[in-house]
This record gives C-alpha cells, structure tokens and sequence, in this order.
C-alpha cells in the first residue's frame, strides 16, 4: 500500500517535484526561495490536490517555515543538516578502547 500511495503522489505532483517540492509517501514538502514563490508554489499543489481529490489534514500541515524537521534532517533556510537528537547517543558514547566495544 505505501508504494501505491507513494507512486500515486510521484504522478500527481510530477511536474513540481525536484523544482519545488519533495514528497515522501504522505508528506509534501514545499520550498522556495522567497514568500512570495512560496504562496505560487502553495497554490500550484493547492490545485493539484482539488484536482485529485486529495484531504490535507489541517494538524499536520505546517506553512511558510523557516525551518523544518523532515525524515531524521533539518530543512532550513541555511540548508540541509542532521537532525542533532538523532545522532545524539552515538556523538555522547566516548570513544571505543577495546575490541568487545567494537564488536
């Protein structure tokens, strides 16, 4: 079912995705490089979604961000970054002495 879904979004929204948009399985992610951009590129998937019959679930949804938590990285406006808390326990376990540590 998730590749389904996610084959559907890939057709839908083909013409944005790599320009504006990245989609994985239910999440859209829209960027643009100034306000203004952002609300055409808003409208453009707004119209896809009429088009297609696809809900957005207003909770979920979160507008016009400088920064974004997305799949373990941190979408900003200075770029692409690891998501700190993710790696947090390997960066904090010391360095490793012995070969049973290793293994």
């Amino acid at each position: 079912m998730p590749a389904s879904f996610q084959a559907m979004m890939d057709l839908v929204f083909h013409e944005q995705i790599g320009k504006h948009l990245a989609v994985f399985i239910d999440d859209v992610n829209i960027y643009s490089a100034s306000f203004e951009e952002h609300m055409e590129h808003l409208e453009m998937t707004f119209a896809k979604c009429r088009k297609y019959g696809l809900k957005l679930k207003k909770k979920k949804c979160k507008f016009a961000c400088e920064r974004l938590e997305f799949l373990g990285h941190v979408v900003g406006t200075d770029g692409l970054t690891v998501d700190e808390r993710k790696i947090e326990a390997i960066t904090e376990y010391g360095e490793l002495t012995d070969v049973s540590q290793v293994r």
